[in-house]
């Protein structure tokens, strides 16, 4: 995941790595199988979303606002707007619709990726500068594209698994060091001295062998 700079002295990665809330299985590997979640990941921290006009929204810890409040309303209740006023805010909640739409069915993926998120937001009222400060930030991040270049169905999915599935899904984590030496190569170790896992390095993987309810990966053909 990690590489050196180019002068070789220095441990580089492409981006900041965050590991959210829905990362169960990260985490369960880190805290169950490895036992060194806490010594590689930080604990839960504010966010901010910039836009090219600066800081716009300041995410908190949603674990630590009280009351719980239902998904959706807790992320409007407790975001810290910076700049975004109240009344631009409210044209989003339309969207409320579209969310409880889309229930990830192939009928709904079918529906929402005839048309770009920017499209449905425009269609649903939401406002330019709503839409501007507070939307496309947030599809950048997500998904690396303009929301006039995403499918709605891809936005909204993206949307609910890291933002409104629960209160808490957008609480985030991050790596203390380079995440190839933090993560990678303690599981690396434990794989090759526990498991008996031989890593080929530089080599094609050519098939796999399942076992027989093919479920579980019994092999790894080079």
């Amino acid at each position: 995941d990690g590489f050196r700079s180019m002068n070789g002295k220095y441990q580089a990665e492409a981006g900041q790595h965050g590991f959210w809330d829905q990362y169960y299985n990260i985490f369960r590997l880190l805290d169950q199988d490895l036992g060194i979640i806490d010594d590689v990941l930080t604990g839960y921290a504010e966010q901010g979303q910039y836009s090219p006009a600066g800081l716009e929204a300041v995410w908190p810890v949603y674990r630590d606002q009280t009351p719980a409040l239902p998904t959706g309303l807790a992320q409007a209740a407790y975001t810290k707007f910076q700049n975004l006023p109240l009344v631009d805010r409210l044209t989003a909640f339309p969207l409320v619709l579209a969310f409880s739409e889309f229930d990830d069915s192939p009928e709904s993926w079918e529906k929402y990726d005839k048309i770009s998120f920017r499209d449905l937001c425009v269609k649903l009222g939401v406002s330019r500068r709503c839409y501007d400060e507070a939307f496309e930030p947030m599809i950048l991040t997500g998904l690396f594209a303009p929301g006039g270049e995403c499918s709605a169905a891809a936005a909204l999915g993206m949307a609910y698994f890291f933002v409104l599935s629960n209160q808490n899904a957008f609480d985030v984590r991050w790596c203390k060091g380079n995440i190839g030496q933090q993560i990678f190569d303690p599981w690396k170790d434990k794989l090759e001295s526990e498991r008996g896992v031989n890593f080929q390095l530089g080599t094609r993987v050519s098939g796999f062998t399942v076992d027989g309810d093919r479920r579980r990966l019994s092999e790894v053909k080079c």
